[in-house]
C-alpha cells in the first residue's frame, strides 16, 4: 500500500499514542477526522473507547482492527475500506454484510456512510450523446453525505414475492398498465399488469408494472410482517449505493462493453423482439440473450454486492420528482414537495432504455404502471 501524508501522521503517532484511542492519535497528529484518516493505514489498530461520530475512514485498510468497543461505529465512514478480519462491535453489522431476516425479506446488504458526487459532469453527458434537454436532470453535481449505514437489497422485489404481498393483503391491482408493444413502443392495455406484463416472467424475475403507490404498500406490508423499517431508498443513497466508490459514468467503468457481465441492457435480442433499431444509437452491440427481464442475480453485482442496480428495471425512489438537484439537500435524506399530483423518481434504467441512459448518475419520473419498473427496498439500520 502506497502510504499517503495522513498515514505517516498516524503511523508517528501511534508511535507516540501507544495504547491510546484513536481520538489521542488524532490530538496528536492533529488530524481532521473527517478528511485526513481517508485511505489511512489502521491494520491491527484497537478502537477501544473511541467516538467514531464523524469519523471518515473510507478506503481505509482496516484489516484485523478492532471495533467492538467503539461509539457510533454506525455514523462513520468505511465506503470502500479493506475489512479482512476487522472486528466489529456486532458481527453481523458490518460493511458489506448480506442478510435475510425473514423467508418473505430480501437479501440485504449493509450500505456504509460516505460521500460521494452526485449527478454527471458536462463532459459526461456529452460523450454519452445524452439529448440537450435532458442534460439538466442530473447536475449541477453536489458532494452528498450519507449520514448513517442503511440496508439495501441485493436485488429487485421477485414476482414470486410479490405475488405473496398481493395474496397477503388482498391489494386491488386492477386498471391496467404500460405495455410494451413490438414497432410501436409504450401503450396503456387493461390486460396488462404485474402478473403479465407482455412477456414471459417466472417468479424469479422482477416485478413489473407496479407505480410508487404498490412499492410504498410492499414495503409497508414486509415492515408489518418482520417488525422492521423497510422503506424505498433515498435518490441520494440509491446513486450512492449503485456507484459503489466509484466516480466513473459505471460502477464498472466509463465504456459501455461493461453491460455484457454486469447488467441486463437493451441490445440485439430486445431490437428483434421490439422491432427496434439495433444502431448504436438504441441498443448496446451484443447479445445477452434477455429481450426483456432477466431472473434476478443473472448478471454480475457491483463492488458492494449489488445485483441490477443498472439494467433489467427501473426502480422507484422516495423521493418526489425535481428537473434538477439544484437546491436537493445534500444528504441523504428523500426529497419531497407538497405538490397534490407529484411524479416520483426512478432510477437505474430497464430492458428497454437508451444505451446513454445506463449510468449511475441517469434518472426519470413516472406515476404510472410500467412493464419496465420495479421495486428495490431498503431498510433503515
Amino acid at each position: 500500500m502506497t502510504l499517503t501524508d495522513a498515514d505517516r501522521r498516524v503511523m508517528a503517532a501511534l508511535e507516540k499514542a501507544k495504547d491510546g484511542s484513536l481520538a489521542e492519535l488524532v490530538r496528536i497528529a492533529g488530524l481532521n477526522p473527517a478528511t485526513d484518516l481517508v485511505g489511512g493505514n489502521f491494520r491491527g489498530v484497537s478502537f477501544e473507547g473511541d467516538d467514531l461520530d464523524g469519523y471518515n475512514l473510507s478506503r481505509a485498510d482496516l484489516t484485523g482492527a478492532d471495533l467492538r468497543k467503539a461509539v457510533n461505529v454506525d455514523r462513520a465512514m468505511f465506503a470502500g475500506a479493506l475489512t479482512e478480519g476487522t472486528r466489529w462491535p456486532n458481527p453481523d453489522l458490518y460493511p458489506g454484510k448480506a442478510m435475510k431476516e425473514a423467508p418473505e425479506a430480501p437479501t440485504m446488504i449493509l450500505i456504509p456512510a460516505g460521500r460521494y458526487l452526485r449527478g454527471a459532469s458536462t463532459a459526461e453527458l456529452e460523450r454519452e450523446e445524452a439529448p440537450e434537454g435532458y442534460r439538466k436532470l442530473e447536475q449541477p453535481q453536489q458532494e452528498v453525505t450519507i449520514r448513517q449505514s442503511f440496508w439495501l437489497a441485493a436485488h429487485p422485489v421477485t414476482v414470486g414475492e410479490f405475488r405473496r404481498f398481493v395474496r397477503d393483503t388482498g391489494r386491488d391491482m386492477s386498471g391496467g398498465a404500460f405495455g410494451y408493444v413490438p414497432g410501436k413502443g409504450y401503450e396503456r392495455s387493461d390486460t396488462v399488469g404485474w402478473d403479465n406484463p407482455g412477456f414471459s416472467q417466472t417468479d424469479d424475475h422482477p416485478v413489473t408494472c407496479v407505480n410508487e403507490h404498490d412499492a410504498d404498500a410492499y414495503a409497508g406490508w414486509l415492515a408489518d410482517r418482520t417488525r422492521r423499517p423497510y422503506r424505498l431508498p433515498s435518490e441520494a443513497e440509491w446513486e450512492y449505493a449503485c456507484r459503489a466508490g466509484t466516480t466513473t459514468a459505471r460502477f464498472w467503468g466509463d465504456d459501455r462493453d461493461g453491460a455484457r457481465r454486469f447488467a441486463n441492457v437493451a441490445d440485439f435480442s430486445f431490437a428483434r423482439a421490439a422491432k427496434a433499431s439495433a444502431g448504436p444509437e438504441r441498443v448496446f452491440q451484443h447479445d445477452d440473450g434477455y429481450a426483456f427481464t432477466s431472473p434476478v442475480g443473472a448478471f454480475a453485482p457491483n463492488p458492494w454486492g449489488l445485483y441490477d442496480m443498472l439494467g433489467n428495471v427501473w426502480e422507484w425512489m422516495a423521493d418526489d420528482w425535481f428537473d434538477t438537484h439544484e437546491g436537493a439537500d445534500c444528504t441523504d435524506a428523500k426529497r419531497t414537495t407538497q405538490g397534490s399530483e407529484r411524479l416520483r423518481v426512478v432510477r437505474g434504467a430497464s430492458w428497454g432504455s437508451n444505451p446513454w441512459l445506463f449510468r449511475s448518475a441517469s434518472r426519470d419520473r413516472s406515476g404510472v404502471r410500467s412493464s419496465d419498473a420495479g421495486i428495490r427496498l431498503a431498510r433503515t439500520l
